[in-house]
């Protein structure tokens, strides 16, 4: 999940049909409380386990204190999380 002020760009990545390869599904998510808990729902409904947010500001807040209890987050620095696999840092990025 990359985050903005008001949105945030989510890729969910699933397994694909051959071993070692993944399909990636991108959506965008508004950063109300409203749109915050749908998107909590479609991630529940898309057996997301963890998710791992990169943020450069304190956008991530809402998405953060609405979901910790529901699904596990992680907070990424952008920096330390440049060279780490299969980590996508933008909507271009991953698609």
């Amino acid at each position: 999940m990359n985050i903005f002020k008001r949105d945030a760009k989510v890729a969910v990545r699933v397994p694909g049909k051959h071993a070692g390869t993944f399909t990636t599904a991108v959506t965008t998510w508004g950063a109300t409380v409203g749109q915050v808990l749908e998107l909590i729902e479609f991630l529940a409904a898309q057996h997301v386990t963890t998710v791992v947010t990169e943020a450069t500001s304190d956008g991530w807040k809402p998405f953060y204190f609405l979901k910790e209890d529901r699904l596990p987050m992680m907070l990424v620095n952008a920096r330390q999380a440049r060279n780490v696999p299969g980590r996508k840092t933008d909507v271009s990025d991953a698609a």
